[in-house]
């Protein structure tokens, strides 16, 4: 294998963001998913931390009728019950939970959304932000940042 120092160091700069687990979230889509390992109960709580204070995840269930389904997940968000019912996808998250996870921000109030890296295949590296911060780490970083 040849080193490249510049594509090395687009990975170093993704590894060194990812270090802030209030700002991103960066996991392989492919997660195991499963009635034991309760998965989608671990993501709600790492977007809680992700969330910028506008997601507030309380008595967090995940209930598997059988291996693979039906699925609802469900907590209390403030005085509002979410509840999210992901089709089963094998060992794969349901995209669409991760616009359930939104959703609910934006009932709450916030001026995020929640971008991805375009470059990083199966993994999902999730950036926080404004639509100008967004903007701003895209001119800067020469990241392009798309929605689930």
């Amino acid at each position: 294998e040849v080193y490249d120092p510049v594509d090395n160091m687009k990975w170093f700069v993704l590894h060194v963001a990812e270090s802030d687990d209030k700002g991103v979230w960066w996991h392989d889509l492919e997660s195991d998913i499963c009635k034991e390992n309760l998965v989608y109960t671990q993501t709600i709580k790492d977007y809680e931390k992700l969330s910028g204070g506008y997601l507030t995840a309380e008595e967090i269930k995940e209930e598997w009728k059988s291996d693979t389904g039906p699925i609802e997940i469900s907590f209390w968000d403030a005085d509002t019950l979410r509840v999210f019912r992901p089709e089963y996808n094998e060992d794969w998250y349901d995209i669409k939970f991760f616009d359930f996870l939104q959703t609910a921000m934006k009932y709450n109030g916030s001026p995020y959304k929640f971008y991805m890296h375009d470059q990083t295949g199966q993994d999902v590296f999730v950036i926080r932000a404004t639509e100008d911060e967004k903007q701003k780490i895209e001119g800067h970083m020469n990241w392009k940042l798309t929605q689930f």
